[in-house]
């Protein structure tokens, strides 16, 4: 998370100043990071689904560093994990488990029918843009404040789309 927070001070600081070179501000600010400069290096390309397992590990920080501050969060790394593996949609099966009930002695117990369904997951992303002015982005905090903004931002938002889109049957959700 601190790559992160780091690397978007250096680009609010290069687009207010394009002289300064994000790499530049990143090296001569944080000298012993040694995430940053690799993914400010890395190749802008936009993302795609064949390149999202490379994120994964960060969107697991992101996670856990939401996590104190949202029972969403803490709720999505506690439940089930489930991997798209590059595809767009992935179908998941489920079963209706019949309630089960006491039976007297010598009755008959009674049969009840399991119904299967399959539930259609569409991937979807966790994504933020937050603005910051030209002094929060020269103030010697500016790492933390950026940080502060990104894990608090998508807490406050109301009235957001449910992360898993309108779709998703509630059963999965509970």
């Amino acid at each position: 998370m601190a790559a992160v927070a780091r690397i978007a001070v250096a680009l609010g600081i290069n687009a207010i100043n394009p002289a300064k070179l994000p790499d530049e501000t990143v090296a001569r600010s944080w000298p012993t990071d040694r995430v940053a400069p690799l993914v400010l290096r890395a190749a802008m390309t936009p993302t795609t689904i064949a390149d999202a397992p490379a994120l994964a590990p960060i969107a697991h920080a992101f996670l856990a560093a939401l996590t104190p501050q949202s029972a969403g969060a803490d709720l999505l790394n506690r439940g089930l994990a489930l991997r798209f593996d590059g595809t767009a949609i992935i179908n998941v099966p489920g079963l209706s488990i019949p309630s089960a009930a006491f039976v007297a002695e010598g009755e008959a117990i009674p049969t009840a029918e399991v119904t299967a369904a399959t539930a259609r997951l569409t991937r979807h992303k966790i994504a933020v843009i937050a603005t910051a002015t030209a002094e929060m982005l020269r103030s010697p905090a500016a790492e933390d404040l950026i940080r502060q903004i990104l894990i608090e931002l998508p807490v406050r938002e109301p009235g957001r789309r449910p992360p898993f889109g309108e779709s998703c049957p509630q059963t999965l959700l509970s």
